[in-house]
């Protein structure tokens, strides 16, 4: 599948996970997580705004029309009006995930559910706003503008308040309760960030990727439009411009390590080379001349394989090719390095990338959460010369996952305005 054909089979996969507050973030077949997940849905509505921008595909127009008011509508719903340690609640926080009747997956990982809920993430509120800025930009006229803009506002100030908790101008978090997730951003598992291999690095963690969602709502017309009511207008445009000289000063360890992934309690960085900084590149906070050097460095083959972007490069010593998040591919972090590409005027590069998962897809069959590609050298058998498309499992746990269908109308827009 190419082009048209690939943007109707991620609706496919989009239309078969709907429900009354947008999408179960996978099947309930086969998936773990038949429930709402913020950031999942809102990676979702995000990835199906910047497709809508660039095709004008009617089946996805009238698909991100209809979900994308209700997937913004659920979270403010849920929106956190209190504090709660033992589910990381704060007001104005966005949740993490919603379980009406907690499925068997969410009730063995044992993660403290107040109502159902969760707020143990701590990207989802950025990516709250920037889903409802991109929304209402390809919907001006539609009526959730006004509808949510109070839960817009409480958002921003969730990040005003709580985002930053030592003052130092970047964005960073604490695990609140031992029981929740230690990881609060997309590199959830707990072993996603480590310096030696064996430690867990000392929290607050600054996330690079977390750096580059603020940067990218600093820069939004909602958080102008927020800071106007408040007489402030042109603090936004400051404050954006101090983020980035703060995450290019802190983060950039040079051409062959591009940025660190995080930084952590201490300030030091986590220097392992990862796939975070695509999202850096998707929310315009690289500097430009650090642009060509970074890509460069992203796609070289420890990193960027036949099949796509890795989480981790091969050469680290912690790298793990079927570990969720120190080795395997995950689409919907490959589609926000493509676009993040194309942004950089790395058209070529954001062709080869949606090239690489289209054929991953193809071979698949099914838009799963993530999978794994061996090297040679991994096999015994002489026969294989090159990179092998492997799966964590079979059959496939979470054979459609949302934001891995979303990804593939991404891939096929690209391929479609782009060749």
């Amino acid at each position: 599948m190419r082009g048209a054909d690939l943007i109707h089979a991620g609706i496919d996969g989009l239309e078969s996970l709907q429900t009354p507050y947008g999408f179960n973030a996978s099947d309930v077949e086969t998936g773990h997580y038949a429930a709402l997940y913020g950031r999942d849905s809102l990676w979702v509505v995000l990835l199906l705004c910047e497709s809508a921008e660039l095709s004008s595909d009617p089946r996805l127009r009238a698909l991100l029309e209809v979900s994308g008011p209700r997937v913004l509508a659920a979270l403010a719903e849920l929106q956190g009006s209190t504090t709660d340690d033992s589910v990381e609640e704060q007001p104005g926080r966005i949740p993490h995930e919603y379980h009406r009747v907690p499925s068997p997956h969410a009730t063995a990982m044992g993660l403290p559910l107040a109502g159902g809920r969760s707020y143990g993430g701590f990207d989802e509120t950025f990516l709250f706003v920037l889903a409802y800025d991109a929304f209402v930009r390809a919907f001006p006229a539609h009526a959730i503008a006004e509808q949510l803009w109070p839960h817009v506002r409480r958002a921003l100030r969730w990040i005003d308040d709580y985002a930053d908790p030592d003052g130092d101008g970047l964005y960073e978090y604490a695990r609140r309760h031992p029981e929740n997730l230690l990881n609060q951003v997309w590199k959830d598992s707990w072993d996603a960030a480590t310096h030696t291999g064996f430690d867990v690095p000392a929290q607050p963690l600054a996330w690079l990727e977390v750096q580059a969602y603020g940067y990218a709502v600093l820069s939004s017309a909602t958080a102008s439009r927020d800071r106007a009511l408040a007489g402030a207008s042109d603090d936004c445009a400051e404050r954006a411009r101090v983020l980035a000289e703060k995450t290019d000063e802190r983060y950039w360890l040079g051409p062959e390590h591009g940025y660190a992934m995080a930084l952590d309690g201490r300030k030091q960085p986590v220097r392992m080379v990862a796939s975070n900084p695509g999202h850096a590149l998707w929310a315009r906070i690289v500097k430009s001349e650090r642009a060509d050097p970074l890509i460069a460095r992203m796609l070289k083959p420890d990193l960027m394989t036949p099949y796509g972007l890795r989480t981790l490069s091969r050469d680290s010593p912690f790298y793990a090719p079927f570990a969720y998040h120190r080795g395997a591919v995950w689409p919907f972090d490959n589609a926000v390095f493509a676009l993040g590409l194309a942004k950089y005027g790395r058209e070529r590069d954001a062709l080869r990338v949606a090239d690489a998962l289209t054929e991953a897809m193809s071979q698949l069959g099914s838009p799963i959460e993530s999978y794994a590609v061996l090297d040679a050298k991994d096999f015994v058998s002489p026969d294989i010369t090159g990179p092998q498309l492997c799966w964590r499992h079979w059959p496939p746990q979470n054979r459609v996952q949302a934001f891995s269908a979303a990804a593939l109308v991404v891939f096929g827009v690209l391929q479609s305005v782009m060749t």
